[in-house]
């Protein structure tokens, strides 16, 4: 299969290292699901893989492309906002507080991307924006603003955002952490649908059963490196790491 993404040795520190030399590659439609305690580094990595947080060093290839970077013939050229963006069209992302643009309805949210990004006609963008919104539950709900919905209805309307434009890589921080206990199944499930998809998907989540359900691999990270990965059911029922047992022990 085609390698979608590669981490090379990154490394990010704020006021103290959040990663250490993190490497990684995913391939077409793999489905990687990241555990880890609280500070290990999780979301910072998904925010290096889309440069919304640069890392300090390292390289991160996607679909064969650095990016942050053009290569010249004796040097590695760093990139403005918007040719990084241009890199990163194809690479959706779901947030643990939605992202919504609050003064748009749902429809809105999942087609702007799709006008102004990719330059889809308005009317096959309501088109497909429906479809999405149909999928995942909340055709009913279309002209809804975000603050007329509940946490769960927001965050499926932030995963049909992330998918409208069939990207390649779609990259969840904790989508279920700030929901209410009850509504964490109905986006866990639509989530769950997705991976039967064509796009690779790295998932942060504390949702240990969900990770073993759905992972092609699973990645444990404990302060800023990856201390364990294997297939879900190694390293979720059978890890190898003592740090790993201790993880799971504990939750």
């Amino acid at each position: 299969m085609n390698t979608v993404l590669e981490v090379i040795d990154v490394h990010k520190r704020f006021e103290h290292p959040v990663l250490s030399g993190v490497s990684l590659s995913l391939r077409q439609s793999e489905v990687v699901c990241v555990i880890g305690p609280s500070g290990g580094g999780k979301s910072t990595l998904l925010k290096c893989i889309n440069w919304l947080t640069p890392p300090d060093s390292g390289a991160i290839f996607f679909q064969g492309e650095r990016i942050g970077f053009e290569k010249k013939p004796d040097h590695w050229k760093q990139l403005g906002e918007r040719a990084i963006a241009h890199q990163r069209k194809h690479m959706g992302m779901v947030f643990q507080h939605f992202n919504l643009f609050r003064n748009r309805t749902a429809l809105e949210n999942v087609i702007e991307g799709l006008v102004v990004v990719h330059k889809v006609s308005r009317e096959e963008a309501l088109i497909r924006g429906r479809a999405l919104l149909k999928r995942v539950g909340l055709e009913h709900r279309a002209n809804a603003y975000p603050h007329e919905l509940s946490g769960g209805q927001q965050q499926r309307v932030a995963i049909a955002r992330a998918v409208a434009a069939n990207p390649a890589l779609i990259l969840f921080d904790e989508p279920t952490s700030a929901l209410d206990p009850e509504l964490v199944g109905e986006v866990l499930a639509v989530i769950k649908d997705l991976t039967r998809e064509n796009s690779a998907m790295v998932i942060v989540t504390h949702e240990i059963k969900f990770a073993l359900d759905v992972s092609d691999r699973v990645i444990f990270m404990d302060q800023g490196v990856i201390a364990e990965q294997g297939a879900a059911d190694q390293v979720i029922n059978h890890p190898r790491e003592e740090r790993t047992r201790q993880f799971l022990s504990a939750i």
